[in-house]
């Protein structure tokens, strides 16, 4: 028979927690503290970024527009250097101008197909057709490249490096079309 063990036998600590139970608790509540304060960390570093990222982004886009409202004088003496200049009310941030003209390739060698030489070649009337696009094609070519310049826009924050660049293609309204040759 077994004994029964009386209110006398009984130890008289046994409703508190034992230090093993403590420090898994500890432990626990340690790990959950750090890997909040983490992700908050994190938090905060990627809305710093975005905010960079979105003030470039706008200083960027109203240079541009003032550019597209504005345009200056299309000139040859534009493409030579880029400028760069602070913005009055950031002085943390400057900007990068950069102006070219607008590059097109050879559009008669792009409309020719391949093979159309020999059957151009047999046929007169064929040649003058064929000159007659080569004239046109080559007359467009050389309105767009006097009438369409490219703007490069290149936001910096001196502090950071942090940069955001736009381009936009300003149309050059003292440009005169002019169709020669026809």
């Amino acid at each position: 028979m077994a004994a029964k063990i009386g209110p006398r036998h009984r130890f008289k600590n046994d409703k508190g927690f034992t230090l093993l139970e403590v420090m898994i608790a500890l432990t626990i509540f340690a790990v959950f503290a750090v890997m909040f304060v983490a992700g908050q960390g994190g938090n905060l570093a990627d809305s710093l970024q975005m905010r960079e990222e979105s003030l470039l982004r706008i200083l960027c886009v109203n240079k541009i527009n003032e550019i597209l409202n504005s345009p200056p004088e299309f000139t040859e003496q534009l493409t030579l250097s880029k400028e760069t200049k602070t913005f009055e009310d950031y002085s943390d941030y400057s900007y990068t101008l950069e102006y070219k003209k607008l590059k097109i390739p050879d559009l008669a060698k792009l409309a020719a197909k391949p093979g159309d030489e020999e059957a151009e070649n047999s046929e007169e009337g064929a040649q003058t057709s064929s000159s007659m696009n080569n004239t046109i094609l080559k007359n467009i070519k050389e309105n767009l490249q006097n009438m369409v310049w490219q703007v490069q826009v290149t936001v910096t924050n001196k502090k950071t490096g942090f940069f955001y660049t736009l381009s936009a293609w300003p149309y050059n309204k003292a440009a005169k079309v002019k169709f020669d040759g026809i």
